[in-house]
């Protein structure tokens, strides 16, 4: 498990800001996918 930092933007104002994610990574069909939990 890692934390993942994502920016996003407020559309109404242009405002930049970021958010922290929890993110798991797992193995499914051979494939590592990260699966967000918070």
């Amino acid at each position: 498990m890692y934390i993942r930092r994502t920016h996003t933007r407020n559309t109404a104002t242009g405002e930049r800001y970021h958010t922290h994610r929890l993110v798991r990574s797992t193995r499914v069909g051979g494939k590592v996918r990260q699966i967000t939990l918070l």
